[in-house]
């Protein structure tokens, strides 16, 4: 039961990026967004990463690698567009 919802609540942030990503996409901009808060997100999501190797927690590690891996999309595209806007 718990491990359910473990798997559910990992799913919901996952998926919970995808708007903002696509957001980001569509506007060409991420002016809005804050990149301290992002690196912040980062280092949580990664350490957390580590965390559940260390424990061997197959779904912990796989919805944290995904966490991590969205939150590297989202600091792609902030530069993306930032060094783009900025070129201009």
């Amino acid at each position: 039961m718990y491990e359910l919802l473990g798997i559910f609540g990992g799913i919901i942030i996952i998926l919970s990026w995808i708007p903002q990503m696509i957001r980001v996409m569509k506007n060409k901009k991420a002016e809005d967004i804050s990149i301290i808060f992002l690196f912040i997100m980062f280092v949580g999501t990664l350490s957390l990463l580590f965390y559940s190797i260390y424990i061997k927690d197959l779904i912990f590690t796989l919805i944290n690698l995904f966490a991590s891996i969205n939150v590297l999309i989202v600091i792609a595209l902030v530069f993306y567009y930032s060094l783009r806007s900025s070129v201009r």
